[in-house]
């Protein structure tokens, strides 16, 4: 049995086709694709999936644990096959959506234990840290994004 499969059982989840294709896809790519995106990069190896299967896929795996899913402010829902605590950081001009790698677990949760000390909050388990500027390839002359900086 793949790794994939045995994911998916730890977390009370049978291992279907679908499921399978849809983890796996996600594990595979830091693109933290929408819903769409995932839909028409699974059907290029499973053409009958519906679209309905895919996002009733994505909320199964969001509630048991295995991705996560946030907004970051596009209209849109991203998903991300990294379930554990990290930050994201997106281009306000093109939408891109990458992870901040260097910002460890531990200083998320010490920013998280800050926040709640400051607003006397008690905060959820849940962290979704998501930073906007804008992408190498757009500060490019012209972009607005060097005039905003000003």
């Amino acid at each position: 049995m793949n790794e994939t499969a045995l994911i998916l059982r730890s977390k009370g989840l049978k291992p279907t086709p679908q499921r399978l294709v849809i983890y796996e896809m996600l594990r595979q790519t830091k693109a933290h694709p929408t819903a769409e995106q995932i839909y028409e990069k699974v059907r290029e190896s499973h053409p009958v999936m519906s679209f309905n299967t895919v996002y009733k896929t994505l909320e199964t795996f969001e509630s048991a644990g295995l991705v996560q899913k946030f907004n970051p402010g596009q209209g849109h829902f991203r998903y991300d096959g990294n379930a554990e605590p990290h930050a994201h950081v997106t281009c306000l001009s093109c939408g891109r959506v990458d992870d901040i790698d260097n910002l460890s677990s531990e200083d998320i949760a010490r920013l998280h234990k800050e926040i709640s000390r400051m607003t006397q909050y008690r905060l959820s388990d849940r962290i979704d840290l998501l930073l906007y500027g804008y992408c190498w390839e757009c500060q490019g002359p012209g972009s607005g994004a060097r005039e905003e900086q000003k």
